[in-house]
């Protein structure tokens, strides 16, 4: 395994020249070159001094890059420090996805993947056949998004953060052996953006097999739309939208909108694209837009909104990703694993997983 790389990868991520990090570590100006020319080996002593100027953990430098042949991780041009915090996030999915795929082979709970036959080109048509061979009805909204993806479809959840400029989500494809979605969880998204990832992604796992390489970073814009559009419908079906639209015609068109929103957990936006697909006489964005300003100046509101606000937002609580935690619970418990294996599975310190414990203790039957 090449380690130089590694450390490459983690100081290209944070901005860190060469220079800065040699200044951090206390090693003089020909360290790399040495270590690059083999006149030098890492011993301990500097590998924890890397990973502590580097902060990250000392394990992060130890793995390989994770060998994904069917990654869909793309962004729009990114440059060469967000080109190293991909390959660092692909790193940490595999170890993650290592721990996880040990903790089901201990406990004999592996969910096989449910939505290998669903193939359409058209991506309305697609949402609809996916929320069929779930269980769902045309009428129905989805309550709980992590839920269904994991225990019902059998995909694999993973939520991590990153810093990458309008970066929301990735997914692996079946070639792997089973299929992955992860998302941006940062606090500066909001918690429908991230439910809109997931589905997004789900869109390409079902429309676009085809392009699942790791080679690949840059988008196609065509298949974004797709995604979308696919996303749209699976967690607002035309039926139920309208349906739900109809049952709240008493209310002004504001209320309506923040209404719809929050019953399919969608944005606001989408309730307004919505609109503008099925062809509405006026604007849709312009006709909230008046009506919100009105709103706003009543009720003390931020006017105008900005890219990234949502109004009436959903909480942290309305996107849960639950079932490696429970499976790490139940493994502990059964005293399969230690405390130290439930916290690396975890991502979590040894100290934050024995609060966890203790708290899983002290709990109600």
């Amino acid at each position: 395994m090449d380690i130089l790389k590694n450390i490459n990868l983690f100081r290209e991520s944070k901005g860190f020249t060469e220079s800065l990090l040699l200044n951090k570590i206390g090693e003089s100006k020909s360290f790399f070159s040495d270590l690059r020319d083999g006149n030098i080996e890492l011993n301990t002593k500097i590998l924890i001094n890397i990973a502590l100027a580097l902060d990250i953990k000392l394990e992060q430098l130890l793995r390989p890059v994770g060998n994904f042949s069917s990654l869909r991780f793309r962004s729009r041009k990114p440059n060469e420090q967000q080109k190293a915090q991909r390959e660092i996030h692909i790193l940490q999915l595999s170890i993650w996805l290592e721990n996880y795929q040990y903790i089901e082979e201990l406990l004999n709970t592996k969910i096989l993947y449910k939505l290998q036959d669903v193939q359409n080109n058209n991506p309305e048509k697609t949402a609809i056949d996916a929320r069929i061979k779930l269980g769902l009805s045309d009428v129905e909204p989805i309550l709980d998004i992590g839920s269904l993806i994991e225990n019902r479809a059998g995909i694999k959840l993973y939520n991590f953060k990153s810093d990458l400029e309008n970066f929301f989500g990735l997914s692996i494809g079946l070639e792997d052996g089973e299929p992955i979605i992860a998302y941006n969880d940062n606090s500066d998204i909001s918690v429908e953006r991230k439910i809109f990832t997931i589905a997004h992604e789900l869109g390409h796992l079902l429309l676009h097999k085809h392009s699942y390489h790791q080679n690949s970073v840059e988008e196609d814009e065509i298949e974004e739309k797709e995604a979308d559009q696919f996303a749209s419908y699976f967690l607002m079906p035309e039926k139920a939208f309208a349906k739900k639209w109809e049952e709240s015609k008493g209310k002004s068109f504001i209320e309506r909108v923040f209404h719809v929103k929050r019953y399919f957990k969608v944005s606001y936006k989408t309730v307004l694209q919505r609109f503008q697909k099925n062809g509405w006489k006026q604007n849709p964005f312009k006709l909230f837009n008046r009506y919100y300003k009105q709103k706003a100046k009543k009720e003390n509101l931020i006017y105008p909104l900005k890219k990234k606000d949502e109004p009436y937002q959903l909480e942290e609580v309305d996107l849960m990703v639950d079932r490696l935690e429970s499976l790490v619970r139940i493994a502990y418990e059964k005293e399969l694993i230690s405390n130290s294996k439930a916290a690396e599975v975890l991502e979590l310190s040894l100290i934050d997983f024995k609060d966890r414990a203790l708290m899983w203790n002290k709990e109600l039957p």
